[in-house]
């Protein structure tokens, strides 16, 4: 009915209309509902919502909730919903080369019920842009948590097991899966580090003389178990030579080599000695120091 055509009359119509039977159960029928509901409550004291929804905190309600299809990953609701477990792997990061890699994860139950997880991790040697290349450790682990109970576990790789298997780079890449029993929610997670290399030690004269030639040299302490093959020093000052490269002898395990050269600084002023070490196993390790080249008095 166009506004035009209501009127008292036809209105009165369509109110009459749709309280029809038809469309309205008879009161009856609200008063039965309304005694069911009213029953439960009073007497029982039981949660309607079980009738319908998982208990809370429950496995079914904790599978529902993390297989649920409707999350909003761009909300900052996604980070409040809940998880069985909380998951954090702790790599390396300010390892030395030589040193045993020890990674740490830890797991901690966040529900009010038991969880039984089962993880695996593996290590492997890669190259910078994150291409893996030889498995240096794996770790299998079976987990019995307590509610609200954390674990901590340690993966140790001593020096002898990655030192012949790491790329020249130093960096490796952790792959982590982790799945939980009860509710086979699955956690994943991917992780690089990188070891850090010796440093170079640059040794030079605290005065130096402007058409004077000063001796510099360079060290480099090998402080892994494996011997460094094809090993060079390439090193360049500015406004003074450019690019040198100079072989060096086989760096055997835990020893020190040095090499000395002569430069001849033919302008005053500061200058930077660049300094870079190289071989088969390690990739370039670099080193600089500033120095101010004084007029010949």
């Amino acid at each position: 009915i166009s506004p035009a055509q209501v009127t008292k009359e036809n209105y009165s119509n369509r109110i009459n209309f749709f309280a029809n039977d038809h469309y309205l159960p008879p009161l009856s029928k609200y008063q039965k509902i309304a005694e069911t509901i009213s029953t439960v409550i009073r007497n029982k004291l039981t949660n309607v919502v079980t009738n319908y929804k998982n208990d809370i905190d429950s496995d079914k309600e904790m599978t529902a909730n993390l297989n649920t299809k409707d999350w909003n990953l761009t909300s900052p609701d996604i980070l409040n919903t809940k998880q069985d477990v909380r998951l954090h792997i702790l790599a390396p990061y300010s390892a030395n080369l030589g040193q045993d890699i020890e990674i740490t994860i830890y797991i901690q139950n966040l529900t009010s019920l038991q969880r039984n997880v089962t993880g695996k991790m593996n290590v492997y040697s890669a190259h910078v842009d994150g291409t893996i290349t030889t498995k240096v450790k794996s770790l299998d682990y079976n987990l019995n948590l307590k509610p609200i109970q954390g674990s901590e576990i340690n993966l140790v790789i001593p020096t002898d097991d990655y030192i012949y298997k790491m790329t020249h780079h130093l960096y490796f890449r952790i792959y982590h899966f982790l799945e939980i029993v009860e509710t086979k929610f699955v956690y994943t997670s991917i992780d690089d580090f990188r070891l850090l290399p010796p440093e170079i030690a640059i040794e030079i004269p605290k005065t130096i003389v402007v058409g004077n030639l000063f001796n510099c040299t360079f060290s480099f302490n090998n402080v892994s178990p494996a011997q460094l093959t094809n090993c060079q020093w390439n090193y360049e000052c500015t406004d003074i030579q450019s690019m040198i490269t100079v072989n060096q002898s086989d760096t055997e395990p835990y020893s020190i080599v040095s090499k000395t050269v002569s430069i001849d600084p033919q302008t005053i002023g500061i200058k930077q000695l660049v300094l870079t070490f190289t071989c088969v196993q390690i990739c370039q390790i670099s080193q600089s120091i500033l120095f101010e080249v004084l007029e010949n008095e």
